[in-house]
């Protein structure tokens, strides 16, 4: 009997594991944007250079996960750039695709998923900034 639920325990172990952080976190995260002064135009920065204005700050919207920049823009004051990763995190469940890549043999698809969506990254939940006056 002991043998039976070790079997069952290694053949499970790794589908249980198995997670995926586009699942659980998504490939979107709401980010709170403060700015001194405030309405300073919040604007978006993608991988390929495209740029879209979120809202003017303060606010709270929505960001996709592909963002790389956040530029604070306001007239009259210097641009505020702000690299999104730099205070990222790698969700937890990224590592535990890994950990099933390394460990089991499993979880190819879920990490192939995670890179391409970009849904491993976990963003401050705010972003404050200052603008200096030019």
């Amino acid at each position: 009997m002991k043998k039976i639920i070790k079997l069952t325990l290694v053949l499970l172990l790794p589908i249980l594991l198995n997670s995926c952080a586009t699942i659980f976190s998504g490939t979107k995260q709401q980010i709170s944007f403060v700015s001194e002064p405030p309405e300073a135009n919040v604007v978006a920065v993608m991988k390929n250079g495209t740029e879209f204005t979120l809202g003017k700050t303060p606010c709270t919207v929505e960001v996709k996960k592909k963002t790389r920049k956040i530029n604070f823009v306001k007239e009259g004051y210097y641009s505020e750039n702000y690299d999104l990763r730099q205070n990222a995190s790698i969700h937890w469940g990224y590592w535990a695709d890994l950990g099933g890549v390394f460990l089991f043999g499993t979880g190819f698809i879920p990490v192939i998923v995670d890179l391409v969506n970009q849904s491993y990254w976990v963003y401050p939940e705010q972003i404050k900034t200052e603008l200096k006056k030019k």
